[in-house]
């Protein structure tokens, strides 16, 4: 940890600026849409995408994966965030060879679980677009939740993102990057 780092961090601690509600805090709030803006421009992403900032990985793969969630159960005509998941079937959640211990975490606190946890990867543990291409038909069309990963902290691996994005157009599943 740098100075710097550590001086931001009892800064924000310090605030504790809410940057989640433009009452509490306004310019957290106004930099945060500024800070998508730049991202969106920088990756040539559509108008309409949108974000959050998170304060870290864990929080970043539990927020996607909680929007995953709720997408998953509303295809199951559910409203898990007030009925909870009593009831509904295991989600599929569909991998490369890694996946950071985050994202594990993260499917056990929102009871989504790693019992139907399904590897696609080839020979390096990356996602492999046909052993997934496979898993997505096996489903006929159930809904299915993919992770991908852009820049994998142990070896470094890039999955083939925008491969996988086609392919969950296609059968329609939710795509996580953890980035």
């Amino acid at each position: 940890t740098t100075p710097a780092a550590l001086g931001a961090d009892w800064l924000t601690s310090l605030l504790d600026q809410n940057s989640g509600g433009w009452d509490a805090s306004p310019l957290a709030s106004r930099l945060e849409l500024i800070s998508l803006r730049w991202l969106r421009e920088l990756f040539g992403l559509p108008a309409d995408w949108d974000g959050v900032l998170v304060t870290g990985g864990q929080m970043a793969n539990f927020t996607g994966l909680a929007a995953a969630r709720q997408w998953w159960g509303e295809r199951h005509g559910a409203d898990v965030s007030v009925e909870g998941l009593a009831g509904l079937p295991q989600a599929p959640v569909l991998t490369s060879g890694f996946i950071h211990v985050t994202g594990l975490k993260a499917l056990g606190m929102l009871g989504i679980g790693r019992g139907r946890l399904t590897t696609c990867a080839d020979s390096v543990g990356a996602m492999d677009p046909a052993a997934l291409e496979h898993e997505l038909r096996a489903l006929e069309g159930a809904p299915a939740i993919v992770i991908g990963n852009a820049g994998e902290v142990n070896a470094g691996l890039f999955d083939p993102i925008e491969r996988i994005a086609d392919l969950c157009d296609e059968y329609g599943a939710w795509l996580h990057v953890d980035g």
